[in-house]
């Protein structure tokens, strides 16, 4: 993790976790990794780039029990808000805005 940033709700410290030029399965493996150092209920912020990660790692996150809380655009990248085992706690799952995911924000490039 690379840094602490203040994102949840009560403006608690969240760890974030910058996965920007990171490739699949790398995103997935160091998200599952950073989630480990994390109690079940806490949040880690994540930063990926567009295309193949956005895509892919909240649909991974769910099917471990996770839940993507919220995902925003940050420029040509996009952050993720991960509830540690969250998957049961009923909220709806936050589905990527309707241009994430094709890699032409940063072309395959790192992002920033």
């Amino acid at each position: 993790m690379k840094g602490v940033r203040r994102m949840d709700q009560d403006n608690r410290e969240v760890p974030q976790l910058d996965l920007r030029g990171e490739f699949c399965p790398y995103t997935f493996i160091h998200t599952m990794l950073a989630l480990e150092d994390i109690p079940s209920g806490g949040y880690l912020s994540v930063l990926l780039d567009d295309g193949q990660p956005v895509r892919d790692v909240p649909r991974s996150l769910k099917g471990a029990g996770h839940l993507v809380v919220r995902i925003t655009p940050e420029g040509p990248c996009f952050r993720l808000l991960v509830l540690k085992d969250g998957a049961q706690s009923g909220e709806a799952p936050a589905e990527p805005p309707p241009h994430a995911g094709h890699g032409g924000c940063c072309g395959g490039n790192t992002c920033g």
